[in-house]
C-alpha cells in the first residue's frame, strides 16, 4: 500500500507540475487534459489506497490488542493475588482497560506511518532524481538532519514520557489504595490529609505531563524549520535555473510539490510518533506483566475430582513477594490424630517482602487434618493466617513449600481447574455483578433453569424478595440498578453455590464481619442446613460459629496452633480458651 501510494503521489506531482507548465504556455486547456485526467486518477486511487490500508489495519490493530489483552487477563488469572499485589490493583487495571486501547492507537497508528516513512519517503526522492537532482541532493542532505535532531528530543520525550508513564501508574495504584482505605480513614478522620495527599500526587503527574508536551511541541517547531529551509532553498535553485532557461516550468513545479508532500510524510511520522508514546510505554508495562507469569501453569488433576475423603495439610509455607524464600529445618510431624496440636521444630527466616511487620511468612509449617465433608471453623485474631488459609484451601493461593494431600495423594498447589470448579468462594463483601438476577445466581452455572434458580432462592431465603420485584428474575441488580443489602448479597453467593451441584466445598472468609449481630444470625439460619454433604472451610473471629462446627483451628501467627473437635472445645485450654476469654472479655462485642 505504501508503495502505490508513493506512485500514485509522485503521478498526482508531475500531473499537477505538467498542467500547470501547458496551460501556462499554451495558453489553453485541452493540450493539458491528459495530466489533469492523471491528477483525479491518482487523487482517487490514493484515496482508495489509503480506505483500504486504513481498514485493514483498523481490523490487525484490534486482533492484535484483543490478543494481548487475552494474554494478560489469562496472566493476572493465573498469577492471582500476588500477581496484582507485585503490579499494583490500579496499574492492573488501567493496563487491561486503558493500556489496550492505548495500544491499539499504537499499532494502527505508528505502524503504517513507519512503512510510509520507509517505503514512500524512498519512492518521492527517487522521483525527485528524475525531475531534478540538485532537488533531490538538497532533500539528501536536509533529511539526515532532521533525523538526528529528531532523535535527540525523542529521546528527551521519551525520557520524559516514561517518567509521565510511571507517575501515572503511582497515581492509578493510590487512587486504588486510597478508595479500599476510605472507610478506615473516615474513622481516623483522617480523609482531609489523604485528599490532599490524592491532590499533591495528580499535581505531580500534570507537571510531567506539561513537560511531554512541550518537548514534543519543540519537536515539530524543529521539523517545520527544516522544512521551511528546505522548501527556501529548492526554491532559490529551482527559480535561478527557470530564470536562466535551464529547467522547464513544468519539472520546477512537480518537484515543489514532492518536496512538500515528501516533509509532510515526515511530519505524520513526527506527530504520530510523539502521539502514541503512551501507547509504546503501555505495550512495554504489559510486556513486563506478561514476562512476569508465572513459570509453571498448575498441571491438571482429574482424581481431584472424586469425592473427598480426607484433606490434609503437612509443612505448608506462604509467602508474599517475587524473592520470598525461606530456610525450612526440621520437617513438622503431622497430626496423629484429629485431636492433636500441630506442632514444628522448623527455623523459618523471613524477608523484607513478607506483609506482616515481624517480617514472617504469612503462613508457615502449617499441619492439619480434616476429613471429607465436615465443617472446620478457622478462628483467630487479624493477621493470623485465616485468609490466607482459606485461599489456599480454595485453590487461589499456591503454597511456597510443603504439600497438600488430598484423599491419600498429594500436590503442591490446589489450583487446578478440577479443584476450582468444586469451589465456592465467599468473600467478607460478595460481589454481586451489574446483571440481572437470574445470571447472578447461575453464575457458576450458566445453563440453569429458572425453577432450578427460585428454588435455589428460596432456600436461601430470597424468595419473598423475588416475589417483590416486578421483573422477576430479569430484574437488574449492582452498581446503577437495584441495590441489595449485605445480608441478601451474602444470600445471592449462598444460591450460586445450591445451583451447580459440583459445588461442594465452600470456603467462607469473614463472610459476616460487617454484618450487624441480627441480621447475622438472621443469615446463620440459612446458611447451616447447606452445610450438610459439604466440605465447609468457615475463617471467622466470631466464636458464636464455633458451636455449629465439626471441627476447630485455631491460628495464630501464621501456624495452626490448636486442633479440637467439638467435644473438647468446652475443656479447652491454651490458645483457645485465651482467644475466647479476649474476645467474650470484650475484644468483639458480637463474640
Amino acid at each position: 500500500a505504501a508503495v502505490a501510494q508513493g506512485l500514485l503521489v509522485a503521478g498526482m506531482a508531475m500531473g499537477v507540475g505538467f498542467s500547470v507548465a501547458i496551460v501556462w504556455e499554451a495558453g489553453e486547456l485541452e493540450p493539458a487534459l491528459p495530466y489533469i485526467l492523471l491528477i483525479g486518477g491518482c487523487f482517487a486511487g490514493e484515496q482508495l489506497v489509503k480506505f483500504a490500508r486504513t481498514r485493514g489495519m483498523q481490523k490487525f490493530a484490534g486482533a492484535r490488542s484483543q490478543e494481548i489483552a487475552r494474554k494478560l487477563a489469562e496472566t493476572i488469572y493465573d498469577g492471582g493475588p500476588r500477581f496484582v499485589s507485585r503490579h499494583g490493583t490500579g496499574a492492573t487495571a488501567s493496563a487491561l482497560v486503558e493500556g489496550i486501547d492505548a495500544i491499539r492507537s499504537y499499532i494502527e497508528g505508528v505502524l503504517p506511518k513507519t512503512i510510509d516513512l520507509m517505503v514512500e519517503g524512498v519512492l518521492l526522492v527517487v522521483a525527485l532524481l528524475s525531475f531534478d537532482w540538485l532537488s533531490a541532493l538538497i532533500v539528501a542532505v536536509v533529511f539526515p538532519c532532521v533525523i538526528f535532531f529528531m532523535r535527540l528530543l525523542g529521546s528527551m520525550t521519551k525520557e520524559k514520557a516514561n517518567r509521565q508513564h510511571r507517575g501515572y501508574e503511582r497515581l492509578s495504584n493510590y487512587f486504588v489504595d486510597t478508595l479500599r482505605g476510605m472507610r478506615t480513614f473516615q474513622l481516623l478522620g483522617s480523609t482531609e490529609e489523604q485528599a490532599q495527599k490524592v491532590y499533591a500526587v495528580s499535581e505531580r503527574f500534570r507537571i510531567a505531563t506539561n513537560s511531554t508536551l512541550k518537548t514534543a511541541m519543540l519537536s515539530s517547531l524543529v521539523l517545520d524549520l527544516f522544512r521551511t529551509f528546505a522548501l527556501a532553498a529548492v526554491s532559490i535553485m529551482l527559480g535561478f535555473r527557470l530564470m536562466a532557461g535551464w529547467m522547464w516550468l513544468g519539472n520546477a513545479l512537480a518537484v515543489l510539490v514532492i518536496v512538500a508532500e515528501f516533509f509532510a510524510v515526515l511530519r505524520r511520522y513526527s506527530a504520530d510518533y510523539h502521539a502514541t508514546l503512551e501507547g509504546k510505554n503501555q505495550l512495554a508495562a504489559i510486556n513486563a506483566m506478561l514476562a512476569d507469569a508465572p513459570a509453571e501453569i498448575p498441571a491438571s488433576h482429574p482424581e481431584l475430582a472424586d469425592p473427598i475423603k480426607s484433606l490434609e495439610l503437612v509443612d505448608v509455607s506462604f509467602a508474599y513477594g517475587d524473592d520470598a524464600t525461606y530456610a525450612v529445618g526440621s520437617a513438622a510431624s503431622s497430626p496423629a490424630d484429629d485431636s492433636s496440636t500441630a506442632a514444628s521444630s522448623a527455623a523459618v527466616v523471613g524477608t523484607p517482602n513478607s506483609p506482616t511487620s515481624d517480617s514472617s511468612p504469612a503462613l508457615h509449617n502449617v499441619c492439619l487434618s480434616i476429613a471429607g465433608q465436615e465443617s472446620v471453623g478457622l478462628i483467630g485474631t487479624s493477621g493470623a493466617g485465616k485468609t490466607t488459609l482459606a485461599r489456599i484451601l480454595a485453590g487461589f493461593d499456591t503454597p511456597s513449600s510443603g504439600q497438600i494431600i488430598v484423599n491419600g495423594k498429594s500436590y503442591q498447589s490446589l489450583a487446578c481447574p478440577e479443584w476450582l470448579e468444586r469451589v465456592a468462594y465467599i468473600p467478607q463483601e460478595p460481589h454481586i455483578f451489574n446483571a440481572t438476577l437470574r445470571d447472578n445466581v447461575a453464575f457458576y452455572r450458566p445453563e440453569a433453569s429458572d425453577i432450578e434458580i427460585s428454588d435455589a432462592l428460596e432456600k436461601v431465603g430470597l424468595g419473598q424478595l423475588k416475589s417483590t420485584l416486578q421483573q422477576g428474575l430479569d430484574t437488574m441488580l449492582g452498581e446503577g440498578s437495584r441495590q441489595l443489602s449485605g445480608g441478601q448479597s451474602h444470600r445471592i453467593v449462598l444460591a450460586r453455590a445450591l445451583v451447580d451441584p459440583r459445588r461442594d466445598v465452600l470456603v467462607f472468609d469473614e463472610p459476616t464481619a460487617h454484618l450487624d449481630i441480627e441480621t447475622e444470625l438472621a443469615l446463620k439460619e440459612q446458611m447451616l442446613p447447606l452445610f450438610s454433604g459439604r466440605l465447609v472451610i468457615f475463617a471467622t473471629h466470631r466464636l458464636h460459629w464455633t458451636a455449629n462446627m465439626d471441627e476447630i483451628l485455631v491460628m495464630d501467627n501464621g501456624q495452626v496452633v490448636q486442633q479440637l473437635r467439638q467435644n473438647e472445645l468446652a475443656n479447652a485450654g491454651g490458645e483457645y480458651a485465651r482467644l475466647s476469654e479476649s474476645l467474650r472479655g470484650g475484644g468483639d462485642s458480637n463474640a
